[in-house]
């Protein structure tokens, strides 16, 4: 399963909306939202990445902050991670 990293600072607590966008236009159905707290260290989330299927080429991401906070990107990884059930 494939997953988006995303270290940040961010001086107002609210929703964080990131979109996939796959070659067509960006919708609400391709994108993930969490919300996040005001931080002045460096915090780090761990986002799903939606409908990413095989021979599928990611084309854009976009991220939207909380409204009218100044967020500062510090990194950002794509990971692919095995989930094992029992």
């Amino acid at each position: 399963m494939l997953f988006f990293e995303l270290a940040y600072t961010n001086e107002i607590s609210g929703n964080l909306q990131v979109y996939w966008n796959y070659g067509q236009d960006l919708s609400e159905e391709k994108s993930t939202t969490l919300f996040i707290e005001s931080t002045t260290e460096d915090k780090a989330s761990i986002f799903p990445i939606n409908a990413w299927g095989d021979n599928t080429r990611l084309a854009a991401i976009r991220i939207d902050p909380p409204n009218g906070s100044k967020f500062t990107i510090k990194k950002l990884l794509i990971l692919e991670i095995e989930i094992q059930v029992n």
